[in-house]
């Protein structure tokens, strides 16, 4: 995928999390980056491209074991996150290695929450019903 991209949105160091059984669809996996898009939101897209050699490794041994619960162990860690506007319809999230242990911000991504979600400093948030009681997730915000 050809990506020309915008000036971010957010530049910085997060922890990153997904919550819920299944948060995150698998698009492709190369030498480069492992690219998901975000399961329960569709008007923006997320795209997810992830440069980190620990969840590129993962990917590989997830794709050959069917074990896509093991994704979480690798993929919660922090990361240098990039995230742009591609036009009005997607979203891209670039992550990134970082030695960070306790960022500041937080990339939240869960399929299961009630419409009440916690305040925060939202640098970015979508929140879209999936069904009657539960709602997909994405959200970057700076940890209280």
């Amino acid at each position: 995928m050809a990506i020309t991209y915008m000036d971010p949105i957010f530049s910085g160091i997060a922890a990153v999390e997904i919550q819920g059984p299944r948060v995150l669809e698998f698009v492709s996996l190369d030498e480069n980056q492992a690219e998901f898009d975000v399961i329960g939101i569709s008007k923006p897209r997320i795209r997810i491209i992830d440069h980190r050699p620990a969840v590129k490794r993962s990917m590989r041994s997830i794709l050959k074991s069917g074990r896509v619960e093991e994704l979480s162990n690798y993929f919660n860690k922090p990361a240098r996150v990039t995230l742009f506007s591609e036009k009005k319809d997607c979203i891209i999230v670039r992550l990134e290695k970082t030695r960070t242990k306790r960022p500041q911000h937080m990339l939240w991504i869960a399929i299961g929450v009630g419409e009440n979600i916690p305040y925060y400093e939202y640098k970015a948030i979508e929140l879209q019903q999936m069904n009657e009681n539960n709602y997909a997730l994405f959200s970057l915000y700076k940890r209280p």
